[in-house]
């Protein structure tokens, strides 16, 4: 009895978790391994996650097309945490002269552990959910205009249990799943650039059995984004716009994504005689999601950065409504180092 008691609350915590966790895309409730669309890195919440036609790292997590043009490895770090979710997220990318990039990228969210009680309200274990995301990413140009890339997903749900019910051995579920796009600037004397992604494409997930199988959470991206020079004399500033509109295959649950960055790039030597290059960074977002009568992703973004030398540190916060309302604001911290 109590082990019955025991599996049943288990599956109940892990769904409670997973919703929870993605009440910032709160409409998907019908996916399965809804968590695939909380969003990751500093600079990129910070922006809104308008990231479908941006360039970088970061776009490993976006649109893998984004990596197209990287002449230099780097190793980066992200973390971040809300009311339900410690998360860890890490990507190691190097650059193939000639060939394009390839990248490899791992996410660990933990989503905490609650009480197991028998019919009579006594604990008799812990159970705790957690998930992790494998990547591999390949990225090319194909001559000044385009870039493609195209990353495979493994996603493992993991749902454990501590105390009498440890007799039982940890359950783990696991979905694969692609991640394809493509970028591309209609004029290369322009610094102006379109982005179209498809994310989350694959089998549906399976926990126990066909009949409890949910389609993973795929969308399309749209985006587009502009940097603007603000350069007065000697003054390097600058200004980026990001846009992004996404949706399910079908064009449900759209949503509009909005970002800007200001930025302040300093050559080597500005800042003091044996300063490095560096760049200092604001940002901020804005995400406007379809209505559920949920809590949602509805509100803006903030963040900034510093980049010296080889290295950048980058700091967001998101106030949207779920997190938010439960006192805890989502914090996310990147760390980035040019290898």
């Amino acid at each position: 009895m109590r082990r019955a008691a025991s599996r049943r609350a288990n599956v109940l915590f892990a769904a409670t978790c997973l919703a929870a966790a993605s009440q910032r895309l709160a409409a998907q409730s019908n996916s399965g391994a809804v968590d695939l669309l909380v969003p990751i890195g500093a600079r990129a919440t910070a922006m809104g996650s308008a990231y479908a036609a941006e360039e970088g790292g970061s776009a490993i997590w976006y649109n893998p097309a984004g990596l197209g043009r990287l002449s230099a490895p780097e190793l980066a770090y992200d973390n971040f945490k809300t009311f339900f979710i410690d998360a860890h997220a890490g990507s190691l990318i190097v650059a193939a002269k000639g060939v394009g990039s390839i990248g490899l990228s791992v996410r660990y969210f933990d989503f905490g552990s609650t009480d197991i009680t028998d019919e009579n309200g006594q604990p008799f274990g812990s159970a705790r959910t957690s998930s992790l995301l494998l990547g591999a990413t390949f990225a090319t140009n194909f001559g000044s205009r385009v870039t493609a890339g195209v990353t495979y997903r493994q996603y493992r749900l993991t749902q454990s249990c501590l105390g009498i019910c440890a007799q039982r051995v940890a359950e783990t579920y696991v979905a694969n799943a692609v991640d394809a796009g493509v970028q591309f600037r209609p004029l290369t004397d322009r610094p102006l650039q379109f982005g179209l992604a498809l994310t989350g494409i694959g089998r549906d997930f399976q926990v126990k059995n066909q009949a409890q199988a949910d389609a993973l959470p795929a969308r399309v991206h749209l985006g587009a984004s502009y940097v603007a020079s603000l350069q007065q004399g000697t003054t390097p500033i600058s200004l980026r716009f990001a846009t992004e509109v996404l949706a399910t295959p079908s064009l449900e649950l759209p949503e509009l994504h909005l970002g800007t960055e200001l930025a302040y790039d300093a050559p080597a030597g500005t800042l003091s005689a044996k300063a490095p290059a560096t760049s200092l960074f604001a940002r901020a977002g804005y995400v406007t999601q379809q209505a559920t009568g949920a809590p949602s992703a509805t509100g803006p973004s903030i963040g900034i950065g510093i980049r010296s030398g080889r290295i950048q540190l980058d700091y967001s916060r998101i106030f949207e409504q779920f997190s938010s309302e439960l006192g805890r604001v989502p914090t996310y911290v990147s760390f980035r180092v040019g290898l």
